[in-house]
Protein backbone atom coordinates (compact mmCIF):
# COMPACT_ATOMS: atom_id res chain seq x y z
CA UNK A 1 0.00 0.00 0.00
CA UNK A 2 1.30 3.41 -1.09
CA UNK A 3 1.46 6.24 0.72
CA UNK A 4 1.69 10.09 -0.02
CA UNK A 5 1.91 11.25 -3.47
CA UNK A 6 4.62 10.65 -5.89
CA UNK A 7 6.64 13.15 -7.42
CA UNK A 8 5.38 12.48 -10.82
CA UNK A 9 1.79 12.61 -9.77
CA UNK A 10 2.37 16.42 -7.81
CA UNK A 11 4.57 17.43 -10.91
CA UNK A 12 1.28 16.77 -13.32
CA UNK A 13 -1.24 18.27 -10.33
CA UNK A 14 0.82 21.81 -10.68
CA UNK A 15 0.75 21.78 -14.27
CA UNK A 16 -2.75 20.82 -14.66
CA UNK A 17 -3.27 24.06 -12.21
CA UNK A 18 -1.01 25.99 -14.21
CA UNK A 19 -2.91 26.10 -16.92
CA UNK A 20 -6.23 26.25 -15.82
CA UNK A 21 -5.04 29.34 -14.19
CA UNK A 22 -3.39 30.32 -17.15
CA UNK A 23 -6.64 30.48 -19.26
CA UNK A 24 -9.13 31.99 -16.27
CA UNK A 25 -6.59 35.23 -15.62
CA UNK A 26 -7.48 36.63 -18.89
CA UNK A 27 -10.93 36.07 -19.34
CA UNK A 28 -11.57 37.03 -15.96
CA UNK A 29 -9.64 40.21 -16.53
CA UNK A 30 -11.66 40.75 -19.80
CA UNK A 31 -15.06 40.37 -17.16
CA UNK A 32 -14.02 42.62 -14.79
CA UNK A 33 -13.13 45.31 -17.81
CA UNK A 34 -15.86 44.85 -19.64
CA UNK A 35 -18.49 44.73 -16.47
CA UNK A 36 -16.41 48.08 -15.71
CA UNK A 37 -17.13 49.36 -19.09
CA UNK A 38 -21.47 48.74 -19.08
CA UNK A 39 -21.31 50.35 -15.21
CA UNK A 40 -19.88 53.72 -16.08
CA UNK A 41 -22.29 53.55 -19.34
CA UNK A 42 -25.33 53.19 -17.11
CA UNK A 43 -24.21 55.22 -14.49
CA UNK A 44 -23.59 58.48 -17.02
CA UNK A 45 -27.02 57.18 -18.84
CA UNK A 46 -28.59 57.72 -15.81
CA UNK A 47 -27.41 60.78 -14.75
CA UNK A 48 -28.43 61.72 -18.55
CA UNK A 49 -32.02 60.90 -17.57
CA UNK A 50 -31.79 62.83 -14.63
CA UNK A 51 -30.89 65.70 -16.10
CA UNK A 52 -33.42 65.19 -19.62
CA UNK A 53 -36.24 65.11 -16.90
CA UNK A 54 -35.19 67.74 -14.86
CA UNK A 55 -34.68 69.71 -18.09
CA UNK A 56 -38.38 69.02 -18.83
CA UNK A 57 -40.15 69.41 -15.68
CA UNK A 58 -42.15 72.03 -15.39
CA UNK A 59 -41.84 72.51 -11.95
CA UNK A 60 -38.48 71.88 -9.96
CA UNK A 61 -40.12 71.15 -7.08
CA UNK A 62 -41.58 68.38 -9.22
CA UNK A 63 -37.97 66.56 -8.14
CA UNK A 64 -37.68 67.52 -4.93
CA UNK A 65 -35.08 69.81 -5.64
CA UNK A 66 -34.52 73.45 -4.37
CA UNK A 67 -33.91 76.12 -7.46
CA UNK A 68 -32.05 78.65 -6.33
CA UNK A 69 -29.12 76.87 -8.68
CA UNK A 70 -30.78 76.75 -11.45
CA UNK A 71 -31.90 80.13 -12.29
CA UNK A 72 -34.98 80.87 -14.26
CA UNK A 73 -34.67 79.05 -17.56
CA UNK A 74 -34.73 75.60 -15.49
CA UNK A 75 -31.63 74.23 -17.54
CA UNK A 76 -28.66 72.70 -15.73
CA UNK A 77 -26.39 71.11 -17.55
CA UNK A 78 -23.85 68.01 -17.63
CA UNK A 79 -19.96 69.41 -18.20
CA UNK A 80 -18.02 66.07 -19.11
CA UNK A 81 -14.01 66.46 -18.72
CA UNK A 82 -12.97 63.95 -21.63
CA UNK A 83 -9.14 64.66 -20.87
CA UNK A 84 -9.04 64.04 -17.12
CA UNK A 85 -12.31 61.66 -17.14
CA UNK A 86 -14.97 63.15 -14.87
CA UNK A 87 -18.21 64.80 -15.14
CA UNK A 88 -21.07 66.84 -12.61
CA UNK A 89 -24.24 67.88 -13.24
CA UNK A 90 -24.05 72.01 -12.17
CA UNK A 91 -26.31 75.00 -12.54
CA UNK A 92 -27.78 76.08 -15.66
CA UNK A 93 -25.84 78.25 -18.67
CA UNK A 94 -26.21 81.37 -16.69
CA UNK A 95 -25.28 80.76 -12.91
CA UNK A 96 -22.22 78.76 -14.49
CA UNK A 97 -20.54 81.23 -16.34
CA UNK A 98 -19.67 83.14 -12.76
CA UNK A 99 -16.50 81.68 -11.01
CA UNK A 100 -18.24 79.39 -8.51
CA UNK A 101 -20.45 76.88 -10.51
CA UNK A 102 -22.90 76.07 -8.41
CA UNK A 103 -22.88 71.74 -8.18
CA UNK A 104 -25.86 69.96 -8.36
CA UNK A 105 -24.32 66.66 -7.74
CA UNK A 106 -20.87 65.92 -6.70
CA UNK A 107 -17.98 65.38 -9.88
CA UNK A 108 -18.14 61.85 -10.84
CA UNK A 109 -14.72 60.31 -11.34
CA UNK A 110 -14.61 57.39 -14.43
CA UNK A 111 -13.13 54.17 -13.17
CA UNK A 112 -9.54 53.90 -13.86
CA UNK A 113 -8.34 53.30 -17.20
CA UNK A 114 -11.98 54.00 -18.52
CA UNK A 115 -12.14 57.01 -21.19
CA UNK A 116 -15.60 58.61 -22.45
CA UNK A 117 -14.21 59.72 -26.34
CA UNK A 118 -16.39 62.55 -28.21
CA UNK A 119 -15.39 63.99 -31.91
CA UNK A 120 -12.22 64.79 -31.12
CA UNK A 121 -13.33 67.31 -27.96
CA UNK A 122 -12.05 67.83 -24.89
CA UNK A 123 -14.93 68.79 -22.69
CA UNK A 124 -18.59 68.39 -23.52
CA UNK A 125 -21.62 70.41 -21.56
CA UNK A 126 -25.00 68.90 -22.38
CA UNK A 127 -28.20 70.59 -22.00
CA UNK A 128 -31.74 69.30 -22.33
CA UNK A 129 -34.18 71.99 -22.90
CA UNK A 130 -37.71 72.61 -21.86
CA UNK A 131 -38.99 71.75 -25.38
CA UNK A 132 -37.09 68.58 -25.46
CA UNK A 133 -34.58 69.79 -27.24
CA UNK A 134 -30.48 68.97 -26.70
CA UNK A 135 -27.50 70.95 -26.74
CA UNK A 136 -23.80 69.60 -27.23
CA UNK A 137 -21.46 72.56 -26.57
CA UNK A 138 -24.19 75.22 -27.19
CA UNK A 139 -24.77 73.09 -30.69
CA UNK A 140 -28.34 72.17 -31.04
CA UNK A 141 -28.13 68.41 -31.64
CA UNK A 142 -29.87 67.92 -35.38
CA UNK A 143 -28.05 64.55 -36.19
CA UNK A 144 -27.44 61.29 -33.71
CA UNK A 145 -24.41 62.20 -31.76
CA UNK A 146 -22.29 59.11 -29.76
CA UNK A 147 -20.47 59.00 -26.62
CA UNK A 148 -18.07 55.85 -26.70
CA UNK A 149 -16.64 54.27 -23.45
CA UNK A 150 -13.12 52.95 -23.91
CA UNK A 151 -10.89 50.60 -21.94
CA UNK A 152 -7.60 52.06 -21.65
CA UNK A 153 -5.70 49.86 -24.31
CA UNK A 154 -8.68 48.61 -26.54
CA UNK A 155 -8.31 45.64 -28.40
CA UNK A 156 -9.30 45.56 -32.64
CA UNK A 157 -12.73 44.43 -33.03
CA UNK A 158 -13.75 44.77 -29.33
CA UNK A 159 -17.49 45.98 -28.73
CA UNK A 160 -17.83 48.95 -25.95
CA UNK A 161 -20.61 50.56 -24.75
CA UNK A 162 -22.08 53.76 -25.48
CA UNK A 163 -24.91 56.26 -25.24
CA UNK A 164 -26.56 57.47 -28.35
CA UNK A 165 -28.38 61.11 -28.44
CA UNK A 166 -30.89 61.48 -31.63
CA UNK A 167 -32.08 64.80 -33.06
CA UNK A 168 -35.58 64.33 -31.58
CA UNK A 169 -34.04 64.15 -27.63
CA UNK A 170 -33.86 60.50 -27.17
CA UNK A 171 -31.20 58.80 -25.53
CA UNK A 172 -30.32 55.59 -25.65
CA UNK A 173 -27.26 52.61 -24.53
CA UNK A 174 -25.98 50.51 -26.88
CA UNK A 175 -22.59 48.91 -27.51
CA UNK A 176 -20.56 49.15 -31.03
CA UNK A 177 -17.69 47.84 -32.09
CA UNK A 178 -14.09 49.31 -32.74
CA UNK A 179 -12.20 49.11 -35.67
Amino acid sequence: MQKGFATLELIFFVLIISIMTAVAIPQAKNLVERATLDYEQKRLYSELKFLQTFGRSSSVGDLGMKGSFIGKNNSPMLLIDLLNGKYQIVGNEKVSRKANEKAVHEPHYLSNGVKISYAKANSLRIIFRPDGKIYFNGEEVTSERTLTFKPQNPKPEMTVPTIVFDSVGRIRGGRTQLP
